[in-house]
């Protein structure tokens, strides 16, 4: 419900940006026509865009655990959203810059990603560990730096019961020497 009104309160933002951006951000400068065939449309464009938001099921999505495949579905519905509304006002000939359609589409993309970045960092925070207080952790040593470490590591973490935190990570791949897995250093190999 929240990114359902979130995304329709950006799709409205980016168009008038769009515009906003096309005439170099002086708004005097903005023919009454495009914002007149911007408002318009919007309706539509609305209604097009969380039909197909839905379709790719972008408030299904449990954005505290997304991944890469969940933010390339976000990419995917943005742009025939945005394909959706070029093709409308094209079919209306209804006037607008020709820039405007990508300007959209960029406003909108940076918009919808920062809004479900924003939800995955607040629902994912950790939790306050009251059953930590007074308790001495034990550091550890993670053995391996690909994607089953990078899950227990997000566990321990987030866990309130274990008593441990990672100090380092060993890997036997030696180009992960040198890198970060979750802001805990990878220092080598066994």
């Amino acid at each position: 419900m929240i990114l359902g009104i979130s995304d329709i309160i950006m799709m409205i933002i980016a168009s008038y940006l769009a515009l906003l951006t096309r005439f170099e951000f002086y708004p005097s400068q903005i023919a009454s026509i495009f914002l007149k065939n911007a408002a318009k449309y919007m309706p539509l464009n609305l209604f097009c865009s969380i039909v197909i938001f839905m379709a790719y099921r972008l408030y299904s999505t449990q954005w505290k655990y997304a991944g890469v495949s969940d933010f390339i579905n976000v990419v995917k519905a943005a742009v025939i959203a945005a394909a959706f509304q070029l093709i409308g006002i094209y079919m209306l000939q209804w006037e607008i810059p020709r820039s405007y359609y990508f300007l959209y589409l960029v406003y909108l993309l940076l918009g919808m990603f920062f809004i479900r970045l924003l939800v995955r960092l607040i629902q994912g925070s950790e939790p306050l560990k009251v059953n930590d207080i007074g308790k001495k952790k034990v550091p550890v040593m993670l053995i391996g730096a690909g994607e089953a470490g990078s899950i227990i590591l997000n566990e321990i973490k987030k866990s309130t019961y274990v008593t441990k935190t990672i100090r380092c990570i060993i890997d036997d791949d030696p180009a992960k020497k040198g890198t970060y897995l979750s802001g805990i250093p990878v220092v080598g190999n066994r």
